[in-house]
């Protein structure tokens, strides 16, 4: 069974920031879709009388209403605050445990551009391994990614218009690829992140979901700091394939799908790169990367871990418990790698006279069967560690 249906989302999207569709039209049918699809997908928490609220909330919204993203449904993921709404991490610990302000200010951005609240999107628990009910919309039987698994979902079968999420690993372009929806993971620090319980304050990047990127680009320009709409490449960029011991480690049905995009790319003028030698060094990288967040996740957690450790699931207990080993000195070393490979990928694009890099977006192509993992996510490591 297939509910995803993205190609008509980006329609109505963009007819509703244009003016051109009946609001509370386009909101009922939203509605309509997650009264058909929640029982099976399972994106979104439960919420009694939500068709009301969003509805009455429409209602005082002028057609003439200015405001760049007027009427459209905000998803956000149940590590962030809203005003109104409980945050439970995805996890069993009482919603008070985890001190958080009223609201987030990413969520305050988008509500001031116009934003309707459509409700609190699944996440995995704490946003680390342990997955929620969530399935993925174009194969039930098959995970969403993580772990913004819901945020992706609920894009994917247009219940919301936009939604949150959060990336420490690959917790946002992940679930994009395995739900086919357009994802954008701003450079660290670009988003605010008050009101946002960040377990790896290093790394936790706040992220958005759409139909297609130019919807992005009418979010961005409400969330992202100092965003410049302005900008122009003046013509198609060049964008770079890291050869390598990074590449080696993605499942020939990955690479087979990224070379059949890369072809796809060429094919529409774009220039195609491809640079030897990037992140030779992966392994280690990686393992720099898991030591820092999750040491850093171990502090952010503390308090709760202290007071309900018998609430935690087995993946988050587990990794809190070997975090606790991990000596501050390695923790460190993660942190002031980052600097260390950001220069590395930038003196490498310089020197080879690229714009961009371009990766697969899975280590293991489609999405993995079964709801108990939400799959592997090195594909983004080292971009969201640089």
């Amino acid at each position: 069974m297939a509910l995803a249906r993205p190609s008509r989302g980006s329609i109505s999207v963009l007819g509703a920031l244009r003016r051109d569709v009946d609001l509370h039209g386009l909101l009922s049918a939203c509605c309509d879709r997650m009264d058909n699809c929640e029982r099976h997908v399972r994106a979104l928490l439960p919420e009694p009388g939500r068709r009301q609220r969003i509805l009455t909330t429409a209602s005082s919204i002028a057609r003439t209403d200015g405001r760049p993203l007027s009427g459209l449904l905000l998803g956000v993921k149940d590590i962030i605050a809203v005003s109104g709404f409980e945050t439970r991490c995805g996890s069993m610990l009482p919603p008070t445990s985890h001190k958080l302000p009223e609201e987030a200010e990413v969520v305050r951005r988008l509500k001031v551009a116009g934003m309707i609240i459509a409700g609190k999107t699944v996440t995995t628990e704490f946003a680390h391994m342990d997955p929620g009910p969530t399935a993925n919309p174009w194969n039930l039987a098959h995970t969403p990614g993580g772990s913004s698994s819901g945020s992706a979902a609920a894009v994917a079968t247009e219940e919301v218009h936009v939604a949150i999420g959060t990336q420490t690993i690959g917790s946002v372009n992940r679930p994009a690829a395995f739900c086919g929806v357009c994802a954008y993971k701003p450079t660290f620090g670009r988003v605010p992140t008050d009101g946002v319980l960040i377990v790896s304050p290093s790394a936790d990047t706040v992220g958005f979901f759409t139909p297609d990127a130019e919807i992005m680009s009418h979010v961005a320009a409400v969330a992202v700091d100092n965003w410049n709409s302005s900008v122009e490449m003046g013509g198609l960029p060049t964008l770079g394939v890291p050869e390598g011991a990074y590449l080696q480690s993605f499942t020939q049905d990955s690479l087979a799908a990224y070379e059949e995009a890369l072809r796809d790319l060429t094919k529409v003028g774009v220039n195609i790169k491809r640079v030897s030698g990037v992140l030779e060094d992966i392994d280690a990288v990686a393992e720099r990367h898991c030591a820092m967040t999750d040491s850093e996740s171990l502090h952010a957690l503390t308090e709760q871990w202290t007071n309900h450790a018998s609430l935690f699931r087995a993946k988050t207990a587990s990794m809190l418990v070997a975090a606790s080993r991990i000596p501050q000195d390695k923790a460190d070393a993660g942190r002031e790698g980052r600097a260390k490979l950001r220069s590395q990928l930038g003196e490498t694009m310089d020197k080879a006279g690229i714009d961009l890099w371009v990766t697969p977006g899975s280590l293991q192509g489609t999405a993995p069967m079964g709801l108990e993992s939400t799959g592997q996510p090195g594909a983004q490591l080292p971009w969201t560690h640089a």
